[in-house]
């Protein structure tokens, strides 16, 4: 099993399994009894709670334990976003604890094996990101341990010279706030900071097509990255289309 993950430990599973026993004979579960043998786990107080209140809700005959369906929805409305990646995650976890019933206690165990596989996920797509970053630092003259600049004029040259791109580029640099003739690695990040979703859009995409130009090997891979910078071009134009369309349906209509 993964290290990370802080399985409940065995007393109070067994204790957790004697409470559903005793209730099973009395035909009555008792949640907050169940609640005090889920405080020995290492998540927030505030976290257990919610997750008993959703745990009781799904559990309609109160009989201490979910359906796998109940389990996946209760999850969801947690907060977790539960794919199929995150789904087999929970399965194997949940074989190598031999686990026989979804019960408080295992929706706690499967709470922390989501928290951990998320913050797996985040933690990788971070790298990713930086990676793509360094890739298009590279591309534009910077070095790949992060070091050096990238100059104005050559980001102007690749888009404009090399690649052929006929819209104003010295206007879209501005609307990226490049005001220095050259950038160190951490002002070229903020380039591609976007406080609208327009703009996010249209910087991730020019950003990714600086990574791949720093991949590029032969004359065959630079023909294909011309394309991808028009399919660029095109792209910006249209996101200005759809600005411009905004705006005036957003002006007030004047009567004569």
């Amino acid at each position: 099993m993964d290290n990370n993950v802080n399985s409940v430990p065995i007393a109070d599973q067994q204790s957790s399994q004697r409470v559903q026993l005793n209730n099973s004979k009395n035909n009555k579960l008792d949640y907050n009894q169940l609640l005090k043998y889920s405080q020995a786990c290492d998540l927030p107080k505030t976290e257990i709670d919610t997750l008993l209140k959703i745990f009781k809700r799904l559990d309609i005959n109160k009989q201490g334990f979910l359906s796998y369906h109940d389990m996946i929805d209760l999850l969801k409305e947690f907060g977790f976003l539960i794919d199929q990646q995150c789904k087999e995650k929970i399965f194997k976890e949940i074989e190598l604890r031999n686990t026989q019933q979804l019960d408080f206690q295992t929706i706690i165990f499967v709470t922390k094996v989501c928290k951990g596989f998320e913050s797996e996920n985040k933690h990788e797509e971070q790298q990713i990101h930086f990676n793509e970053f360094i890739d298009a630092f590279v591309a534009l003259g910077g070095e790949p341990d992060a070091s050096g600049y990238v100059h104005k004029n050559r980001i102007i040259e690749i888009l404009k010279d090399e690649f052929d791109l006929q819209f104003d580029i010295d206007d879209f640099l501005e609307q990226l706030e490049v005001q220095n003739d050259q950038l160190d690695f951490d002002n070229f990040k903020s380039l591609f900071k976007a406080n609208n979703k327009q703009s996010m859009k249209k910087n991730s995409s020019l950003l990714s097509l600086f990574s791949q130009r720093s991949m590029v090997k032969s004359t065959s891979s630079i023909s294909t990255v011309k394309i991808r910078m028009k399919d660029f071009e095109k792209f910006v134009q249209k996101l200005e289309q759809e600005d411009s369309e905004f705006l005036s349906q957003a002006s007030p209509i004047k009567k004569s």
